[in-house]
């Protein structure tokens, strides 16, 4: 009798290069024996050099192309990756948890691609109507914290978005030979202190490591396994080559 995978969706950008957005999360799923769906919410034209242009999807596209595949497929987790504006990402959040309440959402909130090109505006903080409370992980690095909340100081910012769902700031300096991520939740925070990988400059490496959470959740793992296990991975996926394109494959 065949093994019955469960399914997770990536909601995210194009990259034809595959580093990064809706490629590299399918890719990283499939590394962990999930079924992917993809959501299209822009096309862009880039490399893991430069970004030259992006077009954005239509909501009601991006709507409709989640409405298909959640009918059908019932994915157990979601993760979000770029959007035009909060608003378009608040209402993916909104319409994930209308048609399947129970499922897991995971968002990265990628301000800003690794080869320097802004997604939303310098002032994007998140309004008190923003669906935070719907999400069960958020995955912002120390800028992108600071820009959702208005606050000065990262781990201050991780705290009060920790008030409303589980924040895992990502990209910590301890020292120079470390690096370490901290998983908040209700202000609390758990850190994951790792050595620091000399070729670990990936593009697309935010990308990995919240899809890779996602496909934990969607296997029935709590959270703190699933952020366990998708630090490693991208750990593996960061040493796997010299160059800034990495290398998606199961762990041993």
């Amino acid at each position: 009798m065949s093994e019955v995978l469960p399914y997770a969706m990536s909601v995210a950008g194009l990259d034809p290069s595959g580093g990064a957005g809706l490629l590299a999360d399918i890719k990283t799923l499939e590394c962990h024996r999930v079924r992917s769906l993809g959501i299209c919410t822009a096309v862009t034209a880039q490399s893991d050099q430069e970004f030259d242009r992006l077009l954005w999807m239509a909501p009601d596209m991006i709507f409709r192309q989640m409405r298909s595949v959640m009918a059908r497929f019932r994915p157990r987790a979601v993760k979000i990756g770029i959007t035009e504006s909060a608003r378009v990402c608040a209402n993916i959040i909104h319409l994930i948890k209308e048609v399947i309440p129970d499922t897991k959402v995971v968002w990265d909130p990628v301000l800003t691609s690794s080869t320097g090109h802004a997604f939303w505006d310098t002032h994007s903080m998140l309004t008190d109507d923003f669906p935070l409370t719907s999400c069960d992980l958020i995955t912002p690095n120390i800028m992108e914290a600071c820009r959702l909340t208005g606050c000065s100081d990262p781990n201050e910012a991780a705290r009060k978005l920790s008030a409303s769902c589980p924040v895992l700031l990502t990209g910590g300096h301890t020292n120079q030979e470390t690096v370490t991520d901290t998983l908040f939740i209700n202000g609390m925070g758990e850190c994951f202190t790792n050595d620091y990988i000399e070729s670990g400059e990936k593009h697309g490496s935010g990308c990995t490591l919240s899809a890779s959470i996602a496909a934990g959740l969607a296997k029935g793992h709590s959270l703190s396994h699933a952020v366990t296990d998708g630090i490693a991975f991208t750990r593996t996926f960061l040493a796997s080559d010299s160059s800034k394109m990495g290398i998606h494959a199961p762990l041993p």
